[in-house]
C-alpha cells in the first residue's frame, strides 16, 4: 500500500491535464504493480475512481479531494481532517439483490432538510463491502427522491465512530489479501452526492474507473502467467533438450504471448480513451462501454491463459512450495544408512530469490525462437542436428560452468533451482564404427548465431539475446 500510494497509483491521472498521458502512465504502473501483488489494488483503484463520482458534489470534492490525492499512506483510524491521506471504498450490493442495486432496501433520512451535499442518516445492511478498512465509502440507499449515492465515513467529524458495524469478513476463494465484509448501518451519518434519485448515475462514474483497473489486473495476471511459463520452459531440460526447443511447446507459448499482447493493447487503448474522455465525447462513449466489455472479456480469458501456464509447468504448478528446495543432486549414504542429497542449491527463504545463482542456459532465447518461427522453419545453422536414423546419446560438455547472472526481481521467483550437474546435450553417434562422434563445442550447441544486426538485449524471460561470441 505504501509503495503504490507513494508512487501515485491512486491519483497520478489527476496530476496532469487531459491528453498529456497521465492516465496511460498510471495504468502502466498499475499493470506492473499488479503482477507483484494484485489484492491491494482494490482500495487503490476505488480511491482513485471515487473522485470521479464526487465531482457531482463540488463542495465534497473540494473538501476530500486533497486527502484522496495525497501520496501519504496513513492506516490509522481517525477523523479525515486529522489524516494526511485517506482511502475510499464502495458498498453497493445487498443480500436480496446482489448486482441488482435497485432491489436495495437501505433507507436514508434527511437531517435539516437534506439535499445535495446535505447530511442524512442511513439504515440497512450491505452484503459486500470491499476494503472495509477504508476511511469512507460511496454507498447507495433510498431517499425520498429514489435511490441515491452517499459518502459514508467510518469516523464522524467530531471524532466519534460512525454507526456502522462490520458483521464478518468474507471467506473468499480468491483475492484473499484484500478483505471484503458484510456491514450493518444504524442511523449512520452520510452526505448526499448529487441529487436524490440519481444514485446509480452518480456512482457509475466510480464503477467505470474500477472496471478499467479490473481489466488491467486481468492483463497483469496473463502477463505474469506467460512470463512464468516462458521462464520455466526456457530453462527446463527434458528428453535431451530444453522445453522451449520443442515445436509444440513453441506453439503453446506463441499462442499465449499473442493473446497476452492483444489484451495489453486493448487495455492501453482504453486507458487512452479515459485520458481523452473529458475533451472528446466519442472517447468518453468508448471509455464507458469499452471498460465494461473489456472487463468481461479479459477476466474470462485470463483463466485459460493461467491454465495453459500450469500445463507448461506440469505437476510442479500444483505445489504451493514449488519455489522451495527440491533434491535432484547425487545422493550418498550417511552413517544412518539413509541416502542424503549432495545438491549444492540454496534453500528457498521467500519468493524473491535474486541472491541465488541459476543454471547456464543451453539453448536459444525466447526472442530468438519467436524470430526463427516467423522468419524460417529451418533449424539454426549453429545447432547440431542429428541426421535421419542416427542414434542419439547424451554427453556432458567440457564446459561445466554452472553460474548465471541473477535474473531481475520479477523473474527471480519463477526460476528453477540451480542444477549441480551440467545440462545434457544431444550428440549424434557415429553410424559407421559405432564409436561416438566428437561432440560439438558448447558454444555451438548453446548459442546459435543470432540474426544479423540484433542488438544485445535480454528478453522478458531473462535469456540473453546477444549474438554469440
Amino acid at each position: 500500500m505504501q509503495l503504490s500510494i507513494s508512487h501515485g497509483l491512486h491519483c497520478r491521472h489527476y496530476d496532469s491535464a487531459p491528453g498529456e498521458g497521465g492516465y496511460v502512465s498510471r495504468n502502466a504502473a498499475m499493470l506492473l504493480m499488479a503482477q507483484i501483488e494484485v489484492g491491494h489494488g482494490c482500495p487503490i483503484s476505488m480511491t482513485g475512481a471515487a473522485l470521479h463520482a464526487m465531482q457531482h458534489q463540488p463542495d465534497l470534492a473540494d473538501e476530500w479531494g486533497p486527502k484522496i490525492r495525497s501520496r501519504i499512506y496513513d492506516p490509522v483510524l481517525a477523523p479525515p481532517d486529522q489524516k494526511p491521506g485517506v482511502l475510499l471504498g464502495m458498498s453497493m450490493t445487498e443480500r436480496q439483490g446482489g448486482s441488482d442495486v435497485r432491489a436495495n432496501t437501505s433507507t436514508a433520512a434527511p437531517v435539516d432538510g437534506g439535499g445535495p451535499g446535505g447530511e442524512y442518516r442511513l439504515t440497512g445492511s450491505k452484503w459486500f463491502v470491499s476494503a472495509p478498512m477504508c476511511d469512507a465509502f460511496l454507498t447507495l440507499a433510498y431517499a425520498a427522491g429514489g435511490l441515491s449515492c452517499f459518502l459514508l465515513p467510518r469516523v464522524r467529524p467530531d471524532g466519534d465512530r460512525n454507526s456502522l458495524r462490520l458483521v464478518r469478513l468474507k471467506d473468499k476463494l480468491g483475492n484473499r489479501s484484500n478483505a471484503s465484509s458484510e456491514m450493518e448501518l444504524s442511523d449512520a451519518t452520510a452526505w448526499l452526492i448529487g441529487e436524490e434519485g440519481r444514485g446509480v448515475r452518480t456512482i457509475i462514474d466510480m464503477v467505470a474507473g474500477t472496471r478499467l483497473d479490473c481489466s488491467t489486473w486481468a492483463v497483469a495476471l496473463m502477463r505474469q502467467a506467460v512470463t512464468q511459463a516462458g521462464w520455466h520452459v526456457a530453462h527446463r531440460v527434458a528428453f535431451g533438450a530444453t522445453l522451449i526447443d520443442k515445436p509444440l511447446m513453441q506453439n503453446v507459448l506463441a499462442d499465449l504471448e499473442i493473446e497476452t499482447e492483444a489484451a495489453t493493447l486493448l487495455d492501453v487503448r482504453l486507458a487512452g480513451a479515459f485520458e481523452r474522455a473529458p475533451a472528446d465525447p466519442d472517447e468518453a462513449a468508448l471509455a464507458r462501454l469499452g471498460a465494461a466489455m473489456a472487463k468481461y472479456w479479459l477476466t474470462k480469458r485470463s483463466t485459460p491463459v493461467v491454465r495453459k501456464r500450469s500445463s507448461a509447468w506440469g505437476a510442479t504448478a500444483t505445489s504451493r512450495n514449488r519455489f522451495c528446495r527440491a533434491s535432484t543432486g547425487k545422493r550418498r549414504s550417511t552413517r544412518s544408512g539413509r541416502a542424503r542429497a549432495t545438491s549444492s542449491r540454496s534453500t528457498c527463504s521467500g519468493p524473491w530469490l535474486a541472491h541465488r545463482t541459476w543454471p547456464t542456459p543451453s539453448s536459444r532465447s525466447w526472442s530468438e525462437v519467436l524470430g526463427s518461427m516467423v522468419e524460417s522453419t529451418a533449424p539454426s545453422s549453429g545447432r547440431a542436428t542429428p541426421s535421419a536414423g542416427s542414434p542419439i546419446r547424451r554427453s556432458t560438455p567440457a564446459d561445466s560452468s554452472n553460474t548465471w547472472p541473477s535474473p531481475g526481481p520479477l523473474h527471480s521467483s519463477f526460476a528453477t533451482a540451480t542444477r549441480t550437474s551440467p545440462r545434457p546435450t544431444c550428440v549424434p553417434a557415429s553410424t559407421t564404427t559405432g564409436a561416438p562422434s566428437s561432440a560439438p563445442s558448447p558454444a555451438t550447441l548453446r548459442s546459435p548465431p543470432s540474426p544479423a544486426g540484433l542488438s544485445p538485449i535480454v528478453d522478458r524471460f531473462g535469456r540473453s539475446a546477444s549474438p554469440s561470441p
